[in-house]
């Protein structure tokens, strides 16, 4: 990589981002769509490299990922102003069979309902070899009633808060979830491409990709930057529920957390901002809002996660005028199909539990039990490899030719041992 030291001066930034951003794409390490906006106007717009084989065009639909929590999120305070839920309303009063008491829909958009990750529930109860939608792992639910925490205890990131959040749309509303997105949300706001889409569903099904979820949001970068400049006006939300929404929740013990309505809140005495971020096996998306400088930030990427953080901070840095880095592209370890095999199984970590390594393709993953879907280990070498969103080094050790265990890099003393028959 090299460093760039002089300040960018005037607006010789917009041309200075796209070139580089020509040649990451050339590259191969960035996929994807970008819009930067200051007091509204968009003072930058691109669309770079190759998505399914085809040229990413400003128009070209992308999976934003859990961008789509702050589109969810809108969907049911669009419920609460019309009437229809109070945010302080049980969610066990519109959806009876869910075995959670006192849990309410503020809980739920705040992320603080206490409640077990759902699709751990299927794993270790349900057929994972058989496809489930979101109907079948409440029933699921229903019956096994797994154990939660208290409701406004703590935070916890979990995908299960909206899973229900998007149920309960169906059942104030009387309608498919899908629906109420595009008449509620796409079609006011003028978002054209932006889309409720399904998953094919896949040949081979397991513990990775047995859920359909039914709900992943397509869009560009564009139709989303409309959605977050109709959202600072009072167009789609109130300013009394925009409040709310980049509000930080305070928690039984009298803290407060930094989730609020669909999303995370950073803020000191001197600035504030609000944003989500998705992140897949593929896919990483960024939506921010400088609420203080009254700028925003949106990029959809794909086919490129190994670099995103990089090209992030890249990005953001050349914005400001700051030097920069620009990274290399890695180079990928080859790897003998025997190699890969043998560290097939399972190692039980100190600090981190029971993970699943498995290969497809040619290449490594690995799964956290009970949890579903699956992260790439890139090799660096025969032994040693990383996460495409993380720095850390990590390793699976030998003794002679056994493998006998995986963990941090050099650190033997992290390793997990490969368990037997699991």
């Amino acid at each position: 990589m090299f460093l760039v030291e002089d300040k960018l001066l005037s607006q010789g930034w917009i041309v200075e981002l796209d070139s580089i951003l020509t040649v990451a794409a050339d590259s191969e390490i960035f996929n994807g769509q970008i819009i930067l906006s200051a007091n509204d106007t968009v003072l930058f717009k691109g669309a770079y490299g190759k998505y399914q084989n085809k040229e990413i065009r400003l128009d070209t639909k992308l999976p934003i990922a859990s961008i789509d929590k702050t589109l969810v999120a809108s969907a049911l305070i669009k419920l609460e102003q019309e009437g229809k839920i109070l945010f302080d309303d049980l969610i066990s009063d519109h959806l009876p069979d869910i075995p959670f008491n006192n849990i309410t829909i503020r809980h739920l958009l705040n992320q603080t309902s206490g409640i077990p990750n759902f699709l751990s529930t299927a794993i270790e109860h349900g057929d994972t070899s058989q496809m489930m939608d979101t109907d079948d792992i409440l029933n699921l639910v229903s019956t096994v009633k797994p154990k939660g925490g208290p409701p406004g205890e703590a935070f916890h990131y979990n995908n299960s808060n909206y899973l229900l959040c998007r149920k309960l749309i169906e059942s104030i509303s009387k309608t498919s979830y899908s629906d109420f997105m595009k008449l509620k949300v796409f079609e006011p706001l003028d978002m054209v491409s932006a889309q409720v889409s399904h998953k094919e569903i896949p040949k081979e099904i397991n513990a990775d990709n047995f859920y359909q979820a039914g709900g992943e949001i397509y869009s560009t970068a564009y139709d989303l930057h409309k959605f977050a400049s109709t959202y600072l006006s009072n167009e789609l939300v109130s300013s009394e529920n925009r409040r709310l929404a980049f509000s930080r929740p305070l928690l039984i013990d009298g803290t407060h957390s930094n989730y609020g309505f669909g999303w995370y809140i950073r803020e000191n005495d001197a600035s504030k901002s609000v944003g989500h971020w998705g992140g897949g096996e593929f896919v990483k998306s960024y939506l921010e809002l400088y609420l203080s400088e009254n700028r925003s930030l949106i990029i959809l990427s794909v086919d490129c996660t190994l670099y995103m953080d990089k090209i992030y901070e890249m990005i953001r840095n050349i914005w400001d005028g700051l030097s920069y880095e620009v990274p290399e592209k890695f180079k990928r370890h080859t790897i003998a199909s025997s190699i890969l095999q043998s560290y097939v199984g399972s190692y039980l970590l100190p600090q981190m539990g029971l993970l699943h390594v498995s290969t497809k393709n040619g290449r490594l993953y690995l799964r956290p039990d009970p949890v579903p879907g699956k992260e790439e280990l890139v090799p660096l070498s025969d032994s040693t490899f990383i996460f495409a969103n993380q720095d850390l080094r990590w390793q699976f050790y030998k003794s002679d030719d056994d493998v006998i265990g995986f963990g941090f890099e050099n650190k033997i003393e992290s390793m997990g041992p490969k368990q037997e028959n699991r």
